[in-house]
């Protein structure tokens, strides 16, 4: 009898799609049950049509805590009635934890729990002291989930290779933090390029950039108004995956449907500014193309001021942009053009230029394949994640993967 597992993803749409290379290696093994915030649950049957999709009320906007788990009571009792032999729990929230107590904490792997503590399981508590040094990030959100299950399914074969497609192009006008965005007249930019270049293009986002895509086409110039077609606010999440799966390419910043057009292999130019960091959270695929912002600061915290007049924003001009898309390589040290790839644990980024950081960071991802895959460097593993007791014992000797 094949075995059911639960993932409990109760993030954002980007999150979800950032689960696949997780949910295909369980899928190797049984069934899977995925369980999303309710306004996601139609997009996530959508996109990943072999695992059975489940939903809760996780994004309620005020709602209590207590009000969402009385709102959620049919949906635990009905998770209850599944014998799942693992659990993994993605998310750090109040609500997940809940999601988590309706099972024994030696089935939770992830944000798990003991004598009703709330706990992170070894390979969680890494991630979280990866965070002390985030400019030496060395795997992506993606991978990292992936290895919360012992044997994680080929990197290379998650999603397809990017490739140019014959449709418009794509534009994300904005992500959810404005300071991780381009702004108005560096996208005005980019798409007058490209327009010149006989390409046509359409505005993508929620009904949350309306506002900014109107501005943005009040900045373009008339004769590029004419080839652009503003789509923002105007689709739902099902439109959306077909609109982003038939474009030619995508120009984003790190978003979901950067995510989401990773999955169909459309080839994406993604910009990295601000907190956004590639090495965590960009592009899966090989073959995408990454604008990575570095600076002394980068990559910064999100919610806190910057202190620095937006210098990411400052360095990232139209004369900087121009090189960029006419040359492909780096104008700067501190503007980064890279492509992603895959190695043995699964993608990375081939930076044009190396930063100063960049060896430091190579180091410690040979240190993850010599414990993830056995393979021996002959390295002393960093301290900063490996300095703790519990590091000695094999995680993946606890799960069965034949």
């Amino acid at each position: 009898m094949a075995a059911n597992f639960l993932v409990i993803q109760l993030a954002r749409l980007g999150d979800i799609l950032q689960t696949k290379r997780l949910l295909l290696s369980l899928l190797s093994q049984g069934n899977v049950v995925l369980l999303v915030d309710k306004s996601l649950a139609g997009f996530a049957s959508k996109i990943f049509p072999q695992v059975e999709v489940m939903s809760i009320i996780a994004h309620a906007g005020e709602s209590s805590e207590k009000n969402l788990i009385i709102e959620n009571k049919k949906s635990f009792a009905r998770l209850k009635t599944y014998n799942f032999e693992k659990v993994y729990n993605l998310n750090f929230s109040p609500l997940n934890f809940v999601c988590a107590k309706l099972f024994s904490g030696e089935k939770v792997i992830g944000y798990t729990h003991e004598n009703r503590q709330d706990l992170k399981s070894v390979w969680t508590k890494k991630g979280f002291l990866w965070t002390r040094k985030r400019k030496l990030s060395p795997l992506n959100l993606v991978d990292f989930w992936a290895y919360l299950c012992p044997c994680p399914h080929p990197a290379q074969s998650v999603n397809p290779e990017a490739k140019l497609n014959s449709g418009p192009i794509g534009v994300v006008v904005s992500g959810r933090n404005q300071r991780r965005s381009l702004g108005l007249e560096k996208l005005a930019f980019l798409i007058s390029y490209f327009i010149d270049k006989g390409q046509e293009c359409c505005l993508l986002g929620s009904w949350q950039e309306k506002r900014t895509a109107k501005n943005l086409m009040k900045t373009l110039a008339p004769k590029y108004r004419e080839k652009v077609v503003d789509l923002t606010g105007q689709t739902s999440l099902l439109d959306l995956v077909e609109i982003v799966k038939n474009l030619s390419f995508l120009i984003t910043p790190d978003t979901g449907i950067m995510h989401l057009a990773c999955h169909f292999g459309v080839k994406t130019l993604s910009f990295f500014l601000s907190s956004a960091w590639c090495f965590e959270t960009g592009p899966y695929g090989k073959g995408h193309e990454v604008v990575q912002v570095c600076l002394d600061c980068s990559p910064c915290i999100e919610n806190r001021e910057c202190f620095f007049d937006l210098k990411c924003h400052q360095i990232l001009n139209e004369k900087v942009l121009y090189f960029l898309a006419e040359q492909k390589k780096s104008p700067s040290a501190h503007v980064l053009v890279g492509e992603s790839f895959f190695d043995e644990i699964g993608v990375d980024y081939c930076l044009e230029v190396e930063p100063d950081f960049f060896k430091e960071r190579q180091k410690l991802r040979r240190s993850l394949k010599e414990y993830l895959l056995g393979i021996d460097f002959g390295i002393r593993y960093p301290e900063f994640i490996f300095s703790d007791r519990e590091w000695i014992l094999d995680w993946r000797r606890t799960y069965d993967c034949r």
